[in-house]
């Protein structure tokens, strides 16, 4: 009986309330599913509407991002050129993988489509070092 209790009461709550699981793919499947992948630091970051820098903001906002190239290891990009990425961000909370860039440090970037691409995953470098180890093996353009 207390089952069913619990069971109509996890039915019951709201989304917000539900776990959340984020699994990024291998490095090799990033790497293959990717038409970039660099090293980069944002030169420039710009929020429309400009509130939305604030991290408190919680409506609906466009962020686009200038990245510097330090090393890449594919999609023709050389160290020093730049490309822009640009997403939209909705004001819901719910579970994504998508965040906001919020400072100029380094990412490693995986890119998927064309620029301005709006499918991409900044990765803190100092969380990478499985990505790093698979792209060891790969020659830096």
């Amino acid at each position: 009986m207390n089952y069913i209790v619990v069971l109509v009461l996890l039915m019951l709550c709201s989304a917000r309330a539900a776990a959340c699981s984020i699994i990024f793919p291998p490095p090799e499947s990033a790497f293959t599913d990717s038409q970039i992948v660099a090293l980069a630091r944002p030169v420039s970051i710009s929020f429309r509407p400009k509130q939305a820098a604030e991290p408190r903001y919680s409506g609906d906002f466009r962020q686009t991002i200038l990245w510097e190239v330090l090393l890449s290891w594919k999609g023709g990009l050389k160290s020093g050129d730049r490309f822009t990425t640009r997403r939209e961000f909705s004001g819901s909370h719910f579970c994504t993988s998508y965040f906001p860039v919020r400072d100029k440090s380094a990412s490693l970037l995986f890119g998927r489509g064309r620029e301005p691409y709006a499918d991409f995953h900044p990765h803190n470098p100092a969380y990478s070092s499985d990505y790093f180890r698979f792209l060891s093996e790969k020659p830096v353009q």
